[in-house]
This record gives structure tokens, C-alpha cells and sequence, in this order.
């Protein structure tokens, strides 16, 4: 069984864990897989059976709205004998809606307006509107990102020491700060960089979510100047 929390985004996720019946004079019993899914107040919702075969069979849940479940699992032989335990209960997240473009705002290099030259590092804040459990961005700075998405491309991992390139695409968390902490759901990330030339620029955004869902993208146009 796996442990701990999975983020899905399809309403009909399949669960999996696995039994088996001790050999007796050899032979060896058949299972099936019971599954118990309740919602956030504890009350079962869904209850599901595997086949029988000699470990039992994982189960796809049948239309699961979005939101957070638990589930838990026991088994049963051929012979109608329960297991009497079940597993640890384990916590699933449907999440199906990709998330709203995001925000970005700089105070050094404001929008569609001339800002601070080009060798200057200044600071994309990059939001978002908090409904749809953003936990990081994608990034580029002149590249367009609109083919992109985080399930095939996830990008360069920001740090503090990255030296940005143009038309590079990057990924900073949403940690509420220079985007290479811990993630915060819903949290910003404000990178800093250097334009590299002077003139217009426009710095691609996406937010990503919780199950690596892709927002559209928000371009920031600026420009950058020649000298402070």
C-alpha cells in the first residue's frame, strides 16, 4: 500500500493495496481486496472489492468530486474468512481544475513602462488569486510558454545562485519568498535577476498546482534601460 498523501487529477482514481492467505498443508487461498473511501467528515462514501486472485487487485473509485478522502483496505479468502485489520488509512487529494493565470508585478521594472537598466537585478513577485492550491511557477524570460506545460516540462529548478538566460524556462516554488524554499500552497515567489539587455522584455509566467496542473500563462511586459 502506498503511504501518505497522492494528489490525482482524474475524478476516478484507482487505489491499490495487496493480501495474501497463509499456505495451509500447502495450499493456498485466493483473496479479494475490500476498499472503504470516506470524505473530510469521516463518513464512508464508497465501498469497493477487488477480484479474487492469490494477492488481490487494485480498485478505481467511481466519481470522486474534487476535494481531500481517505481510504483504508482489508482482505478476505476464497472462503469468506476476514483478515479482521485494515491498513493505515491513507489521504487522497482529487484535484482536476488547472489554476488561474497568475499575477507579476516588479517595482524596478514596471509594467509597459521604462524601468531600471539592464544590468540592474530587480524582483518578479509572481502570485496568484488562491483557489486552486498553486505550489510553484513556471517562468522565461522572453520565451513563450504557451505550448508548455509542468507534466512534460519542469524546468530549471531556481536557486539563489542562478544567473537567468533568456529564453530559459525555470521553475521556482511558491514559498512566499525568492522561490527556491518549501512550497506554500498558494504562495508567491519573488525571483530576482537582471534583464541581460536593454529594451522591451516579456517575462512568461504559469502557475503550477498541486497535482502539476498548468494555468495559462500571464505575460509582463517591460523595458529595461540603458543605465540607472
Amino acid at each position: 500500500v502506498d503511504q501518505g498523501r497522492r494528489v490525482t487529477t482524474t475524478h476516478t482514481p484507482t487505489i491499490s493495496a495487496k493480501g495474501i492467505n497463509p499456505k495451509v498443508n500447502g495450499y493456498q487461498e485466493n483473496v479479494r481486496i475490500e476498499y472503504q473511501v470516506f470524505n473530510s467528515a469521516g463518513t464512508r462514501i464508497k465501498t469497493g472489492y477487488s477480484g479474487y486472485s492469490l494477492y488481490g487487485a487494485s480498485w478505481v473509485v467511481p466519481s470522486l468530486a474534487d476535494g481531500t478522502y481517505t481510504w483504508k483496505a482489508t482482505v478476505q479468502n476464497a472462503s469468506g474468512l476476514w483478515a479482521g485489520v485494515y491498513t493505515a488509512t491513507q489521504t487522497i487529494v482529487v484535484d482536476t481544475v488547472a489554476p488561474h493565470a497568475p499575477t507579476v508585478k516588479s517595482s524596478q521594472f514596471p509594467p509597459t513602462a521604462l524601468g531600471g537598466a539592464y544590468t540592474d537585478k530587480g524582483t518578479f513577485v509572481m502570485g496568484n488569486d488562491h483557489t486552486n492550491n498553486v505550489t510553484g511557477y513556471l517562468f522565461s524570460l522572453d520565451g513563450d510558454l504557451s505550448n508548455v506545460v509542468y507534466a512534460s516540462t519542469k524546468g530549471t529548478q531556481w536557486t539563489a545562485t542562478t544567473t537567468l538566460a533568456a529564453k530559459t524556462i525555470y521553475y521556482a516554488k511558491a514559498d512566499n519568498a525568492g522561490g527556491t524554499g518549501t512550497a506554500v500552497v498558494n504562495g508567491s515567489a519573488g525571483v530576482v535577476f537582471a534583464p541581460i539587455t536593454s529594451g522591451a522584455h516579456t517575462l512568461y509566467v504559469k502557475a503550477v498546482d498541486q497535482a502539476g496542473s498548468t494555468s495559462p500563462q500571464t505575460p509582463y511586459r517591460f523595458v529595461a534601460g540603458i543605465t540607472t
